[in-house]
């Protein structure tokens, strides 16, 4: 940054660079910019590498050393200057139509904690509790989302009463794959393959329809095809399933 004094005032004019962050000097004047921070946030927070490792990559490959306590500070502070897009993307996911939540597992501080989303085509929103019943489930999606919630088998969810709820067909399949490997009656598992075919036939009518590859009439005709399936194997289900 170039520095110089005015021959006849004696004031000091000091440039600024469009990407500094800080107008600090001396000592201070060591500074991350927003991209080596953006690279920091997204190895630890999306990749799951330590602060100390992302330290050790940057001085090996950039020679650039930066302490790990200085990388969380700056992610620290990253986190306060996104925070208001965070909000905004769960406002815009409790307002969705449909949404679909899960939770898995994670570590905070070397301690057990959950990883909550709810998502839906257009956003993710994430929260990190400790625990993963109700109160978690709620904090996420708001109690009076009335919308479509497409969910696992988890209890928790099933406190939106004012929502309504459809199975997620991929956990729907994989118990049924779970069925065929008991011993079941011939009439049995061919009720369940069946019924396998109908939903993965949903499925790939959905993926057709998102790589544009059936028109709006196709798609309807398609959907009311699986419905009238689905629909006959439900009034014939037979017994043991």
């Amino acid at each position: 940054i170039d520095v110089a004094r005015c021959v006849e005032c004696g004031r000091t004019i000091r440039n600024r660079h469009p990407e500094q962050i800080s107008s600090a000097t001396g000592a201070a004047g060591v500074q991350l910019g927003p991209r080596l921070i953006a690279l920091a946030a997204t190895l630890n927070k999306e990749c799951g590498v330590s602060y100390e490792r992302i330290g050790r990559l940057l001085g090996t490959m950039f020679g650039l050393y930066v302490n790990r306590s200085s990388l969380n500070r700056a992610v620290l502070r990253l986190a306060e200057i996104v925070r208001p897009l965070s909000e905004k993307i769960g406002r815009r996911v409790r307002d969705a139509p449909m949404l679909s939540p899960d939770e898995t597992g994670w570590k905070v501080g070397g301690e057990r904690a959950w990883l909550h989303v709810a998502a839906t085509r257009e956003d993710s929103y994430y929260m990190i509790p400790r625990g993963r019943g109700t109160r978690e489930a709620t904090a996420l999606i708001g109690i009076n989302y009335s919308g479509r919630i497409v969910r696992d088998g988890h209890p928790s969810y099933r406190i939106f009463t004012k929502a309504k709820s459809q199975t997620c067909l991929a956990h729907l399949l994989r118990r049924i794959d779970g069925l065929l490997q008991l011993d079941r009656a011939p009439s049995v598992e061919s009720w369940l393959r069946g019924m396998k075919r109908s939903l993965k036939r949903a499925v790939s009518i959905s993926q057709r329809r998102d790589a544009a590859e059936i028109g709006p009439h196709g798609l309807m005709v398609a959907i009311g095809k699986v419905e009238a399936e689905v629909d006959r194997l439900l009034n014939d289900v037979p017994g043991g399933v």
